[in-house]
């Protein structure tokens, strides 16, 4: 008989499926026309082959085109991408900042040596097509750099939200070869008579009722993962995680909706069309290469002969031999295509990212156009700021503590909330240079009111606007002096100009004197 445990797993992750099920369609066809090369039908057994023919691959490009360029926006892991800091409002010591240094820089090199990249790169990818990227990530010292992270494919997990909003249940069909099942599980399945044989197996990660953020027990963790096999039931593995391993990004989505919709799915109506025309426009342009020819009667006596540089002798007053369909309008259904694939791009916001092409721009009209066309993205920065870079920020400095990988934080830090991670990334700074600009220019307009009234200046506070600007600008928090230091840097200028103007003054003297 099933044990209860793995009935109740099942049963559950049965009724998401039927909540994503409506779904499977949309995500089917995305799978065709954006994502082809992804095999969305779960029940092909190994060997199976699924190929789908598509006319026009701008769909494709864009997408593999827009999440390279997100990638690269948001996590670059080859320089500093994020930066854990102290708030300036909470007053953070020299101690705490030189902290928040260290601890940035040992992560950042960390990451550099784990599989995030190439695993980001395919949970983005899901993420512009599906709407929907699912990233999984398993901590441990035998791994390269302290983590290992793996894609989830979207085919295959169902999830649900809590009450902020923020994915904390998952759950996931996996196949497995009976080979794979053993290696995981350390038991080879009770059922499979052959080699080829897919094992489904159900995971299933959620919060666990009365789970200890402080127990050694795996099995007491805050949040417990069940794996069970679909076809007999066995509980594979019962274990728990202290925090929940999954980072579940979606693009935009309605309310009350669970899954994300992207690029992918705004562009599938336009690319699902551009395909076709794509494949008739290449029939007809076939067609026309191909033509059956319309030859009179009596015109060739010795026939046509159709190879290259061949002579043929036609009878006189005999019509010429002519191709008996012509293709003339080809360059029309040429200009329709190649206006659907703009709108094509349009989707995947290739217009936007790539607008600055004009060679005789300046340098602030640039920076001012770029940070305007990231503003698109702004929306959907925040909720990956939300669902991804802040839970895998977090996840990141809590193991790598865990791993003996970081100093000890000063006593003030801990426990205190104060600690803060801050995206220094290329489209977080983007979206900051609106505001760099806007300082800028207010400055060299004060500028131009200085030289005909100096003190105008007073009327600012100038020391908060450039610490300001430098935070904007994304440089280091520990570079900046405590109001303390500048002001016993600026006594003891003082102090030393009103040594020099008194030495000067009795150098002067002594020179009136030596006159007399």
């Amino acid at each position: 008989m099933m044990d209860a445990l793995a009935k109740a797993t099942i049963e559950a992750h049965n009724d998401r499926e039927t909540v994503k099920q409506p779904l499977i369609p949309l995500f089917q066809d995305i799978g065709k026309f954006v994502i082809p090369r992804r095999k969305f039908n779960q029940d092909l057994t190994k060997g199976d082959v699924k190929m789908e023919e598509v006319g026009d691959t701008t769909a494709v490009e864009e997408c593999e085109n827009l999440a390279a360029v997100i990638q690269s926006m948001i996590l670059n892991l080859y320089s500093v991408w994020l930066s854990y800091t102290v708030d300036e409002i909470d007053s953070p010591s020299k101690a705490e900042l030189e902290w928040c240094d260290i601890t940035s820089r040992v992560i950042t090199r960390m990451v550099q040596f784990t599989n995030l990249a190439q695993a980001a790169d395919e949970a983005i990818i899901d993420l512009c097509g599906f709407g929907t990227g699912i990233l999984f990530c398993k901590p441990g010292l035998n791994y390269p750099g302290g983590f290992n992270f793996t894609a989830v494919p979207i085919e295959y997990a169902c999830i649900e939200e809590n009450e902020l909003g923020l994915v904390d249940v998952l759950s996931r069909r996996h196949p497995y070869s009976p080979y794979q099942y053993f290696r995981t599980f350390g038991v080879k399945p009770k059922w499979v008579t052959k080699d080829n044989d897919t094992c489904w197996v159900i995971h299933e990660t959620k919060p666990r009722m009365g789970g200890e953020a402080n127990t050694i027990d795996p099995k007491q963790a805050p949040f417990a993962s069940v794996y069970v096999d679909e076809k007999d039931g066995t509980i594979l593995n019962y274990s728990g995680y202290y925090r929940f391993p999954y980072f579940v990004p979606r693009w935009r989505k309605s309310a009350g909706a669970l899954y994300g919709s992207g690029p992918g799915a705004t562009a599938l109506p336009v690319a699902r069309l551009t395909s076709a025309m794509a494949f008739l426009l290449n029939d007809h342009l076939e067609l026309g290469l191909f033509s059956p020819l319309d030859v009179e009667k009596g015109a060739y006596d010795n026939g046509l002969n159709l190879s290259r540089l061949a002579l043929n002798e036609r009878n006189r007053g005999r019509d010429m031999a002519k191709p008996l369909i012509v293709t003339q309008d080809a360059h029309m259904g040429l200009q329709d295509l190649q206006l659907n694939q703009e709108a094509i791009r349009r989707k995947f916001f290739m217009d936007k990212l790539f607008l600055v092409q004009n060679d005789r721009m300046t340098i602030e009209e640039v920076r001012v156009r770029i940070s305007d066309n990231m503003k698109v993205l702004g929306p959907t920065f925040g909720r990956w700021d939300f669902e991804l870079l802040t839970p895998l920020a977090d996840m990141l400095i809590q193991e790598t503590y865990k791993m003996g990988k970081l100093p000890q934080p000063p006593a003030s830090l801990v426990g205190s909330g104060r600690l803060k991670v801050k995206f220094v990334s290329p489209l977080a700074q983007s979206m900051r240079n609106y505001e760099i600009s806007k300082v800028e220019r207010c400055m060299m307009g004060l500028a131009g009111l200085a030289q005909y009234k100096a003190d105008i200046i007073d009327n600012f506070d100038i020391d908060s606007v450039a610490t300001e600007y430098w935070r904007d600008c994304g440089l280091p928090e520990k570079r900046i002096r405590k109001a303390e230091e500048v002001g016993a840097i600026r006594q003891q200028r003082q102090q030393q100009m009103a040594m020099e103007m008194m030495a000067n003054a009795m150098t002067g003297k002594k020179v009136a004197a030596g006159g007399r």
